[in-house]
């Protein structure tokens, strides 16, 4: 099944200003995290186990993207990030997920580590798929597996994204949920979406995720809005 949930982005930007180092999206990591805690918890499930997501993330540093955009190629790697989906304070989890991505980022930019990735770009199309088809099998043989879902972002750019002469407002994202379920974030124009595919088989009761979704933002934009009120209060 797919959907997607869509926020203003203003707010977005006024909620996760609480912690200065963390991005749009971790903010989105956050939101599916408390989403996550509360499914597992409606099926009994919350018990203390690491919910892990895999991240794509872009190997060409951010200022190569911008001044030399035809020459950067589609380079990423993978980083794993714990969900603290244990953790029932909303902020907690928030700063958890930051931290964890800041050190993702940091290793898979270790010039080691880029140069094994970025290896993979010479890899036979025969081999890509072989692999995926390993992943699949592993799944229906209910195998363990490195990652409980996947979770992709498209950041916002500054070009004006145009379709048949219109600007675009909004945007998301279909991505294959060969591990149950996945998700991506998108922000584009005055929005943030939050779409999900879900195997009904592997995830049940996933039509009720929008709505968690939904709550999930909720809850951490209150929570956010109460840590920057009170580091207001004390100040003066």
């Amino acid at each position: 099944m797919f959907d997607l949930a869509r926020w203003p982005l203003e707010t977005v930007h006024a909620a996760r200003a609480a912690l200065p180092e963390a991005t749009v999206n971790d903010f989105g990591l956050a939101v599916i995290a408390g989403a996550m805690r509360s499914y597992l918890r409606e099926h009994d499930e919350l018990d203390g186990s690491s919910v892990v997501v895999g991240v794509p993330m872009s190997l060409v540093p951010l200022a190569s993207r911008w001044t030399s955009k035809d020459e950067v190629s589609n380079q990423f790697g993978m980083i794993l990030v714990d969900l603290q989906a244990d953790e029932p304070d909303p902020i907690v989890r928030f700063a958890g997920i930051v931290a964890g991505t800041m050190h993702g980022k940091r290793r898979s930019r270790n010039s080691l580590v880029l140069a094994a990735t970025t290896a993979l770009d010479d890899y036979p199309w025969w081999a890509a798929k072989r692999v995926l088809a390993s992943t699949r099998r592993a799944v229906k043989k209910g195998k363990r597996i490195a990652a409980n879902a996947l979770v992709t972002n498209v950041p916002r750019g500054s070009a004006d994204v145009q379709l048949c002469g219109r600007s675009g407002v909004s945007a998301f994202g279909v991505v294959s949920a060969d591990s149950g379920t996945a998700f991506a974030v998108a922000s584009l124009g005055t929005e943030l979406t939050i779409s999900f595919t879900a195997s009904r088989a592997a995830v049940p009761g996933s039509h009720r995720f929008r709505e968690l979704l939904e709550a999930s933002f909720t809850e951490l934009v209150e929570a956010l809005g109460g840590l920057k009120a009170s580091r207001s209060d004390l100040v003066k």
